[in-house]
């Protein structure tokens, strides 16, 4: 992946917490989810994906050094020359957030289609950005 296509893909803190209401239902996919430390070295797959056919979405499933795998935002990692390992650029832990119609989460941040959201209950968590919008 270019320099180009990781600083398209990094993580954006929105301008300001924001309450959006859920439209449709997301139960977590995964409950033991892959959690990354900044500076951690990472085992990259050639497995890409692209949420939702976008290509600026792009997700690599990794490998951490506990062998734990999962999906990890391709903005997110500092790809080796060997395009086989890579370096974590910050903290990221891919734990998702089930949700129902109606809820009103608060929204803190957004990396490659996925919203990091709060709900009133204190839980937080990744949700897929077409499954909220803006209260």
């Amino acid at each position: 992946m270019s320099n180009e296509g990781k600083e398209r893909t990094h993580m954006k803190k929105t301008a300001h917490s924001r309450v959006c209401r859920v439209i449709r239902d997301y139960q977590a996919q995964y409950l033991d989810p892959i959690s990354v430390q900044g500076g951690e070295t990472l085992i990259v797959s050639e497995k890409v994906d692209y949420w939702n056919d976008n290509p600026e979405w792009a997700w690599v499933w990794c490998t951490d050094r506990r062998g734990k795998s999962g999906w990890v935002p391709g903005g997110a990692i500092d790809f080796d020359a060997d395009g086989t390992t890579g370096k974590a650029r910050y903290d990221y832990a891919a734990k998702e957030l089930s949700v129902v119609i109606g809820n009103e989460p608060v929204v803190e941040r957004e990396e490659g289609g996925w919203l990091w959201c709060t709900h009133p209950e204190g839980k937080s968590g990744w949700v897929p950005i077409d499954h909220v919008v803006e209260s």
